[in-house]
């Protein structure tokens, strides 16, 4: 992962000394090796069938730049946010998928006859035995969101979570990546391999998260305020790229396109404020146990939770 590497930037450029590290072994020997343990890893599945969906194209290269957009949580929000996600069983990660679609939806029509297919890498390193060296250990899984997505947003935020869920069994990692290897034959050009990632691999929104960082990035000299990103484009007409971080306390959101939705970052930032405003603690039931009106507690909560936000320009 490219954190531990700005991290031992950010030492060397401290003046401190990094350890050397030896060469690691790239992830399909890793998994196979894995493989040939059937009781270390989970039974193995069938691989997943391609979302339904829009046929993905890949867009022209006309030297255009992409479009940047950032915006961050403050301390408070992300910590509501966490504990509301918790208390609804699902995810941040979960309620991110449903913000994300149902903001892009608003303004998108392009989202709204048809699959939104949300694309997450999901981190290989704890089941891999990988510590904290620099390198890419991830695979992926997809949510589809139909047009007709149940418009109740933690709803939404738990079928995302179970869907990706299913999808993290190194079982069907490993086949998955089994059949994938099969069908880049040695003959395969690269048109061929584009058509072949375009067919498995389809997606509108790629929502790829970091989580919370448990990296040291703090010297005595330097102190690193935010981490922005990942972000990254594969080439699909349309795509859109959302990379989290969570650094001190803040959840930081990156959004790079070649095709921007307007306001995609902060209005999602909206709905998920109103997601968390909807919640009333127990101090604000009254006394005979019912909740005050919703608009109330919207209304008595919400100068609670401010959004700050952050322009980054290409």
């Amino acid at each position: 992962m490219s954190a531990y590497a700005i991290r031992d930037l950010i030492r060397l450029l401290a003046g401190e000394t990094v350890e050397c590290l030896p060469p690691i072994p790239a992830l399909e020997p890793l998994l196979y090796m894995l493989q040939r343990a059937p009781n270390d890893i989970d039974d193995p599945a069938q691989p997943e069938a391609p979302k339904q969906g829009r046929p993905v194209t890949f867009r022209a290269v006309d030297g255009s730049l992409p479009h940047i957009d950032a915006l961050h949580l403050t301390p408070v929000t992300t910590r509501r946010l966490v504990e509301r996600a918790r208390e609804e069983r699902t995810t941040v990660h979960g309620a991110l998928c449903a913000a994300l679609v149902l903001a892009g939806r608003e303004s998108f029509t392009y989202w709204n006859d048809s699959p939104v297919r949300v694309m997450s890498p999901f981190n290989l390193r704890k089941e891999l035995g990988i510590g904290k060296d620099c390198g890419l250990f991830v695979w992926a899984g997809s949510v589809s969101m139909n047009p007709g997505t149940p418009s109740d947003f933690w709803e939404i935020a738990r079928y995302a979570k179970s869907s990706l869920t299913e999808k993290q069994s190194l079982g069907r990692v490993a086949t998955e990546l089994e059949g994938l290897e099969q069908a880049m034959h040695p003959g395969i050009d690269v048109p061929g391999a584009a058509q072949l990632f375009a067919q498995v691999l389809p997606f509108e929104l790629l929502l790829t998260n970091l989580g919370k960082l448990s990296v040291q990035f703090d010297t005595d000299s330097l102190r690193l305020k935010a981490l922005w990103g990942p972000a990254l484009l594969t080439g699909f007409e349309n795509e859109q790229t959302v990379g989290v971080t969570t650094t001190n306390d803040s959840l930081c959101l990156l959004h790079t396109t070649f095709t921007p939705i307007p306001s995609l970052l902060s209005r999602a930032a909206e709905i998920l404020q109103r997601a968390c405003e909807r919640h009333v603690d127990r101090s604000e039931m009254s006394n005979d146990g019912t909740r005050p009106d919703q608009s109330q507690a919207i209304e008595t909560t919400g100068s609670n939770l401010p959004l700050e936000y952050m322009d980054a320009k290409p």
